[in-house]
């Protein structure tokens, strides 16, 4: 059950490394969140050393405004964590009605005082859904997706995927280009998905033969304005596969707000 005095929450990849397990939580009464290393088949896929899982997700939602927070992390844990947990640090401190891109700034700045943390990079998606005034707003850098599912069954990709990654304390890394913003209308009962490319890619190096749009409003359909069991059920797909390929070649994180 939703546990609507859990407001916030923030999972680490390195927390959770056990294969084809995925570790689920609720955040209020309408949004959640999920995240697993994958099978053995992501682990193996590493290179020698290299940390299990490198994802990484952050989900407020105080009723009216949700903040999800989701990243993908290269060459290691450390840009996708530092990402998570500072810009989710700001988010607890200022409350999910704070400017994202604001927040986004100050957190630039600060690290810029900071040392860096080695060669890790990461995609990072930012999508701020604010139910009093009926919007999902936010940025994607990197592979990582934003879905929006409506409540007529249709769906759409909010995010144009890149080849982009960034790290915090990489200053010049952290300009967000133009066609990495989107915006749009939503209404209530329509659900926001906010996941890395572990789902939209979970047979490795073949996004066409992964989860899918129609997979993603599927579910949707099947657990309308559930958000844990969309959530759930969205991360067994990318564990599994969809139409008897393989699944859960890749580390994935995934949050769910329903408007």
């Amino acid at each position: 059950m939703p546990d609507p005095t859990t407001r916030s929450v923030t999972l680490l990849g390195s927390s959770f490394v056990e294969p084809g397990k995925i570790e689920l939580r609720s955040v209020g009464e309408t949004s959640a969140c999920a995240i697993s290393v994958g099978s053995v088949e992501a682990i193996a896929r590493k290179k020698k050393g290299a940390a299990p899982n490198e994802d990484a997700l952050y989900l407020d939602d105080d009723g009216s405004y949700a903040i999800h927070l989701v990243a993908d992390g290269h060459y290691g844990v450390e840009a996708s964590e530092a990402l998570v947990q500072s810009l989710g640090e700001l988010f607890d401190e200022e409350g999910p009605t704070a400017e994202a891109y604001q927040l986004y700034g100050m957190m630039a700045q600060a690290w810029r005082k900071r040392e860096p943390l080695g060669k890790s990079r990461s995609t990072f998606v930012v999508a701020a859904v604010r139910r009093p005034s009926g919007a999902v707003r936010g940025f994607s850098v990197g592979d990582s997706a934003c879905f929006l599912v409506r409540t007529d069954g249709s769906v759409e990709r909010l995010d144009d995927p890149s080849r982009h990654y960034l790290a915090p304390w990489d200053y010049y890394s952290l300009g967000v280009p133009s066609t990495s913003h989107f915006e749009a209308d939503v209404a209530p009962g329509d659900v926001v998905i906010c996941c890395t490319d572990g789902v939209t890619e979970c047979h490795y190096g073949n996004p066409e033969r992964s989860v899918q749009p129609v997979d993603v409003a599927e579910v949707v359909a099947r657990h309308r304005g559930e958000a844990r069991a969309i959530a759930e059920t969205l991360g067994l797909l990318a564990l599994t596969g969809v139409r008897n390929e393989p699944g859960g070649e890749d580390n994935f994180s995934i949050s769910v707000s329903i408007c």
